[in-house]
């Protein structure tokens, strides 16, 4: 009896070990998808020193008017701009960067090998310009992935939390 109830102990805490090894820790190569994943994986009091490591400026921060949460704007190499917004109890909402939409297609590619998949991919029209907005998800993996992609030069790469109104 003993021996099953520690042979059934070990079988979960191994289940357990591999799943927080498959799904908990994602680490990306892309430097965008990097960065972001990151973020999210530190706290609201270690943001700032985070992007500071990272060489990004702190350029805005402010109180949502909406729901009293905070956000913090920062700008990094050639002014590619970076929003990281948190909930009122400090909870992490999205992260958006600017990059280049050329880049998008790595951020793809690297977010397919990782083993996300695509959940939804929707087309829209904003000031005249084509996007397509392509959500990336992944079983376990906390977060999600939001590509919009412009027809323009600067496209968007956002990570949004559960409790986005866009998740």
């Amino acid at each position: 009896m003993k021996i099953n109830v520690f042979r059934n102990f070990f079988f979960i805490a191994g289940i357990c070990l591999l799943s927080s090894i498959g799904f908990g820790q994602t680490t990306f190569k892309n430097q965008y998808l990097k960065t972001l994943n990151d973020i999210a994986n530190s706290s609201f009091s270690s943001v700032l020193k985070l992007m500071k490591e990272r060489k990004y400026i702190l350029d805005d921060k402010g109180v949502d008017s909406n729901d009293g949460g905070v956000y913090f704007v920062f700008t990094g190499k050639v002014d590619q701009e970076l929003m990281v917004s948190y909930s009122k109890s400090k909870e992490l909402v999205f992260i958006a960067q600017d990059l280049l939409t050329l880049n998008l297609v790595f951020c793809e590619m690297e977010l397919q090998d990782k083993g996300f998949t695509k959940l939804s991919a929707t087309k829209e029209k904003e000031d005249g310009i084509n996007i397509t907005i392509t959500k990336w998800g992944k079983s376990g993996y906390p977060y999600r992935y939001v590509l919009h992609q412009s027809e323009d030069k600067v496209s968007q790469l956002t990570l949004q939390s559960k409790i986005s109104s866009g998740y």
